[in-house]
């Protein structure tokens, strides 16, 4: 991990960053220590795409890269980054930015659609109270 930040980035990092929420507020500290470890975290994710690129394999291959939390704080599971890069072999459309609202799409919708992308004929990826948070794909088609 990056050497600048604490040891435990769970606890020291993603614990202690504070949003402020929808009133404002929050820790400006803690929003530098996440970031640093977000920036950390997706220069390695750059490094590995340019280097299947280099390989000639980034077409074939899908990589997804998402976080468990939108605000680690909070255990917030709304408004989660998620990076679909490679093309997927064909079935991934790029170069887009989807925003999937404020209160967002289940990433669980993402992990749907890549595992039919593999042949999985499933509609649900993982388990929730409330069904519709597990099922459906995201539509990432080309």
């Amino acid at each position: 991990h990056d050497p600048g930040l604490p040891d435990d980035i769970h606890i020291d990092v993603a614990h202690r960053y504070t949003s402020g929420g929808r009133d404002g507020g929050g820790d400006q500290a803690s929003w530098q220590l996440l970031a640093r470890q977000n920036h950390y975290s997706c220069s390695k994710l750059a490094r590995l795409v340019q280097r299947l690129d280099q390989a000639g394999i980034l077409d074939q291959t899908v990589l997804v890269a998402l976080s468990d939390m939108g605000d680690p704080n909070r255990h917030s599971s709304r408004q989660i980054p998620a990076l679909l890069a490679g093309g997927w072999g064909g079935k991934l459309k790029g170069g887009r930015h989807l925003d999937l609202g404020a209160e967002g799409t289940p990433h669980n919708r993402i992990l749907v659609a890549a595992q039919q992308a593999f042949g999985v004929g499933s509609e649900t990826f993982g388990e929730a109270e409330d069904p519709n948070i597990t099922t459906g794909a995201l539509d990432v088609g080309a």
